[in-house]
């Protein structure tokens, strides 16, 4: 190879480099651009436009944070099945984790109606961190619906150590023997 073929093949090569890093910084802009959007947009709550945003930062890359704001639109906008697909992409661990992790529960629990995934979600948050009272608060209502009454008063006294508690796990506890609800039926039967 003369010394004129590799100064072209080194010419080629460092433009090949600097358009590589030319692509990549441009697509790094783009996803800081998204990330500052989607968290605008969300203040506003403009579903739609946050979905938008969000899907086309989840085509970028694989961000835990765009499948959380993903997530959030779908939610907002009632689209049960594919928020839960989303929120499943935050690994609890990371950032907005536990937020996605309890937006799960709560569609798995009220809308999908499959309390015992809801349950163990909950325990599994509840071990990371007990004084999270929306999943103190769906294991309180799951025994008091399907009428545990001691784990039920195991639950509201944890969520009282752990200042997790509302009114309403008082009067639980105070009436856990004659505890009972007029939709009870309804609602586990729905869960049957």
């Amino acid at each position: 190879m003369t010394t004129r073929n590799r100064w072209i093949a080194a010419a080629v090569a460092l433009l090949v480099a600097l358009a590589g890093y030319f692509v990549s910084s441009q697509k790094h802009a783009r996803i800081d651009r998204l990330s500052r959007d989607c968290a605008t947009i969300a203040r506003r709550k403009d579903w739609p436009r946050l979905e938008e945003l969000a899907r086309e930062w989840t085509a970028l890359e694989s961000s835990p944070l765009a499948w959380f704001w993903l997530g959030s639109a779908l939610k907002e906008q009632q689209e049960w099945s594919e928020a839960e697909e989303a929120f499943s992409h935050v690994p609890v661990d990371g950032l907005r984790g536990i937020d996605a992790a309890i937006a799960r529960m709560e569609i798995v629990y009220h809308i999908d109606q499959r309390p015992l995934a809801a349950i163990e979600l909950a325990r599994d948050l509840l071990q990371r961190d007990a004084g999270l009272a929306a999943p103190r608060r769906h294991l309180i209502h799951f025994y008091a619906m399907t009428m545990q009454r001691p784990e039920l008063t195991r639950e509201i006294r944890l969520a009282i150590k752990h200042r997790a508690d509302v009114p309403e796990h008082y009067l639980y506890l105070f009436s856990v023997e004659d505890l009972s609800f007029r939709d009870a039926e309804q609602v586990t039967a729905r869960w049957v």
